[in-house]
Parts: structure tokens; C-alpha cells; sequence
């Protein structure tokens, strides 16, 4: 029986007999997950305390920015401020309110 020498067969030989070196390099897995606080209370930061304690979590505080809208936003909120504030003025009786059917027509 013979045998066909190749380089793959060979380089299969070479790693069968003499095994590549192997690094003490630590694999690391990274699991991102992200928690949000949404406030300061003492228990809160007590917590974040403790999470800066443990070796295997990387806390980073980040500020909320404030963001412009957009023109549709801006339309949006204003429509919504003033439904807010004609329902005010319907609970204080200031105000008639409307029929449920010619609302729901409207849309």
C-alpha cells in the first residue's frame, strides 16, 4: 500500500507529533448588558457602589444628553400640551366637553 506524500499529510503529521505552542493568553468573553439607574436615591448608589467592587463588571457613568426634536415632535407636543390643558379645564368645569362619537368621527 502506497502512500501519497502531500503537505497537507505532512503539516497533519507535524501537528500530530509536535502540537503547536498553545499561549497562556485568557480568552475573554464579553456579555454586555446595561443597566440604568434612574435615580439617586441612597440605596440606588449604594448599589452602584458594590457593582464597582466586583472584578468581572466595568461601570461607566453617562449623562442623558438633551436632544432636540424634530419639527414633527415639536408639532406632536404641542398638540398634546393642549389636549392637557382643555382636559384641565373640562375637569374644572371651565370647559364643555365634547361628544365621544364626534371624536372618534374626527379621526
Amino acid at each position: 500500500m502506497l502512500i501519497k506524500i502531500t503537505p497537507l499529510l505532512i503539516l497533519l503529521i507535524a501537528n500530530y507529533l509536535v502540537p503547536l505552542p498553545r499561549t497562556n493568553k485568557k480568552i475573554q468573553i464579553i456579555m454586555p448588558y446595561i443597566i440604568t439607574i434612574t435615580n439617586d436615591t441612597p440605596q440606588a448608589l449604594a448599589y452602584v457602589e458594590k457593582a464597582k467592587k466586583l472584578d468581572f463588571v466595568k461601570v461607566t457613568k453617562t449623562k442623558e444628553a438633551n436632544r432636540t426634536l424634530t419639527p414633527k415632535e415639536k408639532e406632536f407636543k404641542k398638540m398634546f400640551m393642549q389636549g392637557l390643558k382643555e382636559m384641565k379645564a373640562i375637569r374644572e368645569g371651565k370647559m364643555e366637553a365634547g361628544n365621544l362619537d364626534d371624536l372618534l368621527n374626527e379621526l
